[in-house]
C-alpha cells in the first residue's frame, strides 16, 4: 500500500509538472546537461538491465527489487526532491529538459512495474501523453524497455560520483538528528582534501543543498578557515562536513535535554546489563535471546557514547560564546 501511494503521488507530481501542452521527445533527443539528470537516467538504465536479465533467467526477486528500488530510492526520494526547485526556477530551457527527463523516467518505470501491477500502471499510463509513433492501446501490449534503446543513458561514473553526495547527506542527517535540528536549515561547509572530490560535490551543489536541507552550502579545499560553533562530521578521509549551529540552538536548553536523555539511556543500559548478570543467565536463557540482549546493550552503549560527545562539543561551544 505504501509503495502504491508513492507511485501514485509521483505520477500526480509528474503530470502537474508536465502541464497540458507537454510534447514528449524521442529518447535519443534528450539532452542530459545536468549531473542529476545523468544520474537518474543511468539508474533507470541499470534498472532496465536488471529487469531484462531477471526475466530471462526467471529471477523475479531481482526484478521486483530493482523496480522497487528505482521508484522509491532513486526517483521519489532523490530525483523528485531535487527537481522541485528547478521546476519553480523559471529558467525555461532547464525546466523543459527536466520535464523531458521526468517523463522518460516515469513512463519507462511504469513499463517495468506493469508485469506486477497491471491495473495500477494501466490507469496511470493512460494519463500520460504519447510519443510520436506510439500506437499501443495499452501498457500491457506496449514494447518492454531494453538497454539497447537507453544505451546513451549508461553513465556508471555518475553513479559513483553521486554515491559521494549521498554519503555527505547521510552524515549531515546524522548530525541533524544528534543535535535535534528537525526543522532548522543550517549553513553547511564541506572541506575536501582533493580537487576531484571538490569538483564532484560542486557538480551536485544544488541537489546536495536540497537533500541535506541546508540554507546554503560552501565547498572548499582543506586549509581554509571554518566558522566557530559548527558540528563536525567525517564523510571519509578526503571529506569533512561542518554544520553551523550558532543561531540554530539555545545551547543551554539543548544541554539540559541531552543530559536528561543521557541519564535515561544510562539507566536503560544499566538495567540491560543487570539482566545478563543474573545467576544462571547463560544456562537458562536461550542463545537467540542472549544475542538480542547483546545487540541491545551494544546499541545503547553506542548511543550513550554519541550523546556524550555531543554534550562535550556543545559545552565547548557554550564556553566559546561566553
Amino acid at each position: 500500500r505504501h509503495f502504491c501511494n508513492k507511485v501514485w503521488n509521483a505520477m500526480k507530481f509528474t503530470l502537474a509538472a508536465l502541464g497540458e501542452d507537454f510534447v514528449p521527445q524521442p529518447v535519443e533527443m534528450l539532452c542530459l546537461d545536468s549531473a542529476i539528470d545523468r544520474w537518474i537516467c543511468s539508474r533507470l538504465h541499470h534498472a532496465v538491465s536488471v529487469c531484462n536479465h531477471g526475466f530471462q533467467h526467471y529471477n523475479f526477486h531481482a526484478v521486483t527489487k530493482a523496480v522497487h528500488s528505482f521508484w522509491l530510492h532513486s526517483l521519489c526520494d532523490v530525483y523528485l526532491e531535487c527537481v522541485k526547485p528547478v521546476l519553480q526556477s523559471g529558467y525555461v530551457t532547464r525546466v523543459r529538459t527536466t520535464q523531458q527527463v521526468l517523463y522518460s523516467c516515469v513512463e519507462t518505470a511504469l513499463h517495468l512495474l506493469s508485469p506486477f501491477m497491471p491495473y495500477l500502471t494501466e490507469e496511470l499510463w493512460q494519463r500520460l501523453p504519447r510519443r510520436t509513433g506510439e500506437t499501443a492501446p495499452s501498457i500491457c501490449v506496449a514494447r518492454f524497455p531494453s538497454t539497447e534503446e537507453l544505451v546513451s543513458w549508461h553513465c556508471p561514473e555518475e553513479e559513483v560520483n553521486f554515491q559521494l553526495v549521498q554519503d555527505v547527506v547521510h552524515v549531515v542527517r546524522s548530525l541533524r538528528a544528534d543535535y535535534q535540528l528537525t526543522k532548522a536549515h543550517p549553513k553547511l561547509y564541506i572541506s575536501c582534501s582533493q580537487e576531484s572530490t571538490c569538483h564532484i560535490l560542486e557538480l551536485y551543489h544544488d541537489p546536495l543543498q536540497v537533500l541535506s536541507r541546508s540554507r546554503s552550502v560552501r565547498i572548499f579545499m582543506s586549509g581554509e578557515d571554518v566558522p566557530n560553533n559548527c558540528a563536525v562530521g567525517i564523510v571519509n578521509d578526503q571529506c569533512q562536513v561542518y554544520m553551523a549551529l550558532e543561531g540554530q540552538l539555545d545551547f543551554q536548553k539543548e544541554l539540559c535535554k541531552l543530559q536528561s536523555r543521557l541519564q535515561k539511556l544510562e539507566e536503560q543500559l544499566a538495567a540491560a546489563v543487570y539482566r545478563t548478570q543474573v545467576t544462571g543467565y547463560d544456562e537458562r536463557v536461550p542463545a537467540a535471546v542472549q544475542q538480542e540482549h547483546s545487540k541491545k546493550i551494544l546499541a545503547l552503549q553506542t548511543e550513550v557514547e554519541k550523546i556524550k560527545l555531543v554534550i562535550s562539543h556543545m559545552q565547548q561551544m557554550v564556553k566559546n560564546v561566553t
